[in-house]
């Protein structure tokens, strides 16, 4: 592993359209309603990015659950812990938002 800099966040409009418009997702109503976490270098530039989609739990199981439906890191970027960082957010952001299951 190289010193990679890199900082996780929620991604802004700009960041979430450009990830979109990369991303292989076909589902309109995914692209919609999608949580996006973006790494981004020192040069503000993405490296990164984790597309997680909410949806109902099984009928058996009362809640909401998300899937990652995406996640990427730029090739020249890859073993530096950037999926690992990304995954790890999505996480935070689940327990804090109570969903059940992702």
């Amino acid at each position: 592993m190289n010193n990679t800099y890199f900082t996780i966040c929620k991604a802004d409009q700009d960041q979430r359209e450009h990830v979109l418009m990369q991303s292989a997702i076909k589902n309109n109503d995914t692209k919609k309603n999608a949580i996006i976490y973006v790494a981004i270098n020192d040069n503000n530039r993405i490296i990164g990015s984790i597309i997680v989609a909410e949806q109902n739990a099984p009928t058996k199981i009362m809640g909401k659950c998300w899937y990652i439906a995406e996640i990427f890191v730029h090739q020249k970027y890859r073993r530096n812990g950037i999926a690992t960082a990304l995954f790890a957010e999505i996480k935070r952001e689940a327990e804090l938002s109570n969903i059940l299951y992702f």
